[in-house]
């Protein structure tokens, strides 16, 4: 059975770029997007997504303050937090706020959010990144 993903940005074309990674495997289905921090909490309580990816910078409220509710609702999820602004400041708050890994929109290759997928929801199977290393 595929593991359910929920996609939280507030960029639909973000939302759509992440969608599409994830519709082209079958091991996983997106099972929710939300563009704000409390449509996320409210599609969480009603689709208890196993992973998560979060954008830290949203209306209403941040990443950082949506994770730890996230974790309340679905303790099992695992977030992946998407960030423009990626320091160690904002790495240690996320990390403290229940997200497993942090991933720069600008640095790093969004595709990379597969191979942490794979980490943290498929423990079972042999890790291959989904992009190649430098």
């Amino acid at each position: 059975m595929p593991k359910s993903i929920m996609i939280v940005d507030d960029n639909e074309i973000m939302r759509r770029i992440l969608r599409n990674i994830f519709e082209n495997n079958k091991e996983w289905t997106v099972c929710a997007e939300a563009d704000s921090g409390s449509d996320a909490l409210e599609k969480a309580e009603k689709f208890h997504p196993e992973f998560v990816i979060l954008d830290f910078c949203m209306p209403n409220m941040d990443g950082i303050e949506v994770a730890p509710k996230l974790k309340s609702i679905c303790p099992k999820a695992s977030i992946v937090m998407l960030t423009a602004f990626k320091d160690v400041y904002l790495e240690q708050k996320a990390y403290k706020a229940g997200v497993s890994w942090v991933l720069s929109k600008t640095t790093d290759d969004v595709r990379k959010v597969i191979d942490f997928a794979r980490i943290l929801l498929r423990p079972d199977l042999p890790y291959e990144p989904a992009v190649a290393k430098a």
